[in-house]
């Protein structure tokens, strides 16, 4: 296993680099570097790597445990496998990105994008999402169990004012995408005891999700597809 524990890489450009495999950066320096390529079993923990860039990366079996990612862009990045638990990643950005079985445990995404990504049996359990953006995006099979997405964006309003083609040819609103495309998916998900206060579900899918114990006060849940039947019992505040 090649080692750059402790290293100092500020700004360094990997762009070029071989596939990393099975290489450790425990405890590293690693801010403003620029990734790309496959990078499969590396261990990250403990690293400062704030304003990193991995867009269009694909990464498996990584480990970021504690590390600070804070603005680190992921845009387009395929992570599977991939561990950030207690990380802080405020203002990071997965947009687009396709996050399997990834655990996200305990982390800070405060304000972190994951706009139009898919997302499938992922754990956030006690993440902070407060003013997160999932708009256009796919949660399937994933836990949000104890987390907090308030003030988070789910929905994309209808009324969003769009131009299209630099011109006002179609009205002040443009043209309107359908409906699937303004809401996020919370399908199969799990938010037991999770912070919900005056979230935004309108028009969602949350098919065979489960809020018990949530806190979903002030909620918007018009028009949303939520399973009545167990969603909410034992009882969710409302």
């Amino acid at each position: 296993e090649a080692s750059f524990n402790d290293a100092n890489l500020f700004m360094a450009n990997l762009s070029l680099a071989p596939p990393l495999v099975s290489t450790s950066f425990k405890g590293a320096y690693l801010e403003k570097l620029t990734w790309a390529g496959h990078i499969e079993n590396c261990d990250f923990g403990h690293t400062k790597m704030k304003d990193s860039i991995f867009t269009n990366c694909n990464l498996s079996g990584c480990n970021f445990f504690k590390s600070n990612l804070a603005n680190a862009n992921f845009e387009g990045a395929t992570l599977n496998e991939v561990i950030f638990d207690q990380s802080l990643s405020f203002n990071c950005q997965f947009t687009e990105g396709n996050l399997t079985n990834c655990k996200l445990v305990c982390t800070d995404f405060h304000g972190a994008s994951f706009r139009e990504a898919q997302l499938k049996d992922c754990d956030f359990s006690g993440a902070k999402l407060q003013y997160s953006d999932f708009r256009g995006g796919s949660c399937v099979g994933c836990t949000f169990n104890g987390a907090s997405l308030i003030c988070s964006q789910l929905v994309m309003l209808d009324g969003h004012k769009k131009e299209e083609d630099g011109s006002k040819s179609h009205g002040i609103f443009g043209k309107k995408k359908e409906k699937a495309k303004h809401s996020a998916v919370f399908r199969d998900c799990s938010f037991r005891y999770a912070l919900l206060q005056g979230i935004d579900l309108r028009n969602s899918d949350c098919t065979g999700s489960n809020f018990t114990k949530a806190n979903l006060t002030n909620a918007l849940l018009a028009n949303a597809l939520i399973d009545t039947n167990g969603a909410f019992a034992p009882r969710a505040i409302l």
